[in-house]
C-alpha cells in the first residue's frame, strides 16, 4: 500500500510540474527514476552501482 501511495504522489507532483512548464517530461521521468531507484536500493539494501560491498 505504501509503495502505491508513493508512486501516486510522485506521479502527481511530477505531472503537475510538467503540466505547468516547470520541467520537461524527460526531466520528470529522469528524476522520478532516480528517486525510485534510490528508494529501492535503500529498502532492499542494494549497494549503489560501483560501491564496494558493505558501503553504500
Amino acid at each position: 500500500m505504501g509503495a502505491a501511495l508513493f508512486r501516486a504522489a510522485l506521479t502527481g507532483v511530477l505531472g503537475e510540474w510538467t503540466a505547468s512548464g516547470a520541467w520537461s517530461e524527460a526531466d520528470a521521468r529522469r528524476v522520478g527514476a532516480m528517486i525510485a531507484a534510490e528508494n529501492a536500493r535503500r529498502v532492499h539494501r542494494i549497494p549503489a552501482a560501483g560501491a564496494p560491498v558493505g558501503e553504500d
